[in-house]
């Protein structure tokens, strides 16, 4: 695998070179290849992925199959297994579940990472970072893949996974407190307008991202701001069909009806509403959570009046 990205990359060099092209010209703005990728590329040190792989083709004028057998880029399907889990799975804090997803990045570390496009590996680190931050509060973790990924996340119009992997990781700092919810919030304003029905992941991602910063408002106590998150959370959800972040949404609308609306007894039915749900998912762990959650909202809102 080493050689192969040592000549795909002597290749793209050579072939650049051949059009009298920059790094700088090359890459443009940099939303679809930054300079600094681009040079990993040449070096041999990263293997592009598909997208870029085109990107570099057209930019080249020459097919990609001039470039590179495309049978080359075909990942393994326990890779993908794997990954898909990994972006799927969630955790709530729980300690066992926790251990579970940490085995899914460690085998994916043992016997694919090195071997991965940059691209697919970008995806594993978001994923474990955020994850890392989940598990330690602490936001650190995150600065590096910031530094390199975040500038070009703020000039491009449609976010790829990966945008949006980084978009929960700078969410995931601001619940940890070390991002500014000002920006998040523009970056997640800017992910609705450009949300992609046609891809269940990104789809996914999306949703996620949108429970994640409703989630800051919800642990900050600042319940007016849930709406509008909250409302296509709702669009999402009925035009997907998908159910599974409907527990969360339930909760987060029946505290906002609490404290909000004023309206206890439509609260107290979103929040039956949101355990029952969990149930019909056979999902313990978040029933219990949901549980604690309506326990204390009710008791706080009792003491209130």
């Amino acid at each position: 695998m080493q050689n192969q990205k040592h000549e795909l990359g002597e290749k793209i060099r050579k072939l650049r070179e051949e059009k009298n092209l920059t790094r700088e010209v090359f890459c443009n703005d940099e939303s679809e290849l930054t300079i600094r990728q681009l040079a990993r590329i040449e070096k041999g040190e990263s293997f592009p992925s598909f997208s870029k792989l085109k990107y570099i083709s057209s930019t080249l004028g020459v097919p990609i199959s001039v470039i590179m057998d495309e049978a080359q880029i075909l990942l393994p399907s326990r890779y993908l297994e794997l990954k898909h889990r990994l972006i799927h799975f969630m955790t709530y804090g729980d300690e066992e579940r926790m251990n579970l997803k940490d085995a899914l990045f460690n085998e994916i570390y043992i016997k694919f990472f090195d071997n991965l496009p940059e691209e697919e590996q970008i995806t594993i680190k978001a994923r474990q970072t955020a994850f890392t931050i989940f598990s330690t509060e602490k936001a650190d973790y995150g600065e590096s893949l910031l530094e390199e990924y975040f500038d070009q996340l703020l000039i491009k119009k449609n976010y790829s996974l990966n945008d949006l992997l980084i978009i929960k990781l700078f969410l995931f700092m601001c619940l940890a407190g070390a991002k500014d919810i000002q920006t998040a919030t523009q970056l997640v304003q800017r992910m609705m307008v450009s949300m992609d029905y046609s891809s269940p992941t990104c789809l996914y991602v999306t949703t996620r991202n949108l429970v994640t910063i409703a989630a800051f408002y919800y642990q900050e106590e600042k319940y007016t701001d849930l709406h509008p998150y909250l409302s296509m959370l709702d669009e999402i959800v009925q035009e997907t069909q998908d159910f599974q972040q409907k527990p969360s949404i339930e909760l987060m609308k029946a505290t906002y009806v609490l404290f909000v609306d004023n309206d206890l007894e439509k609260a107290t039915k979103l929040f039956h509403q949101a355990i029952i749900c969990t149930q019909s998912f056979g999902d313990t762990v978040l029933e219990k959570k949901i549980s604690g959650e309506m326990e204390k909202h009710l008791k706080k809102y009792q003491n209130m009046t």
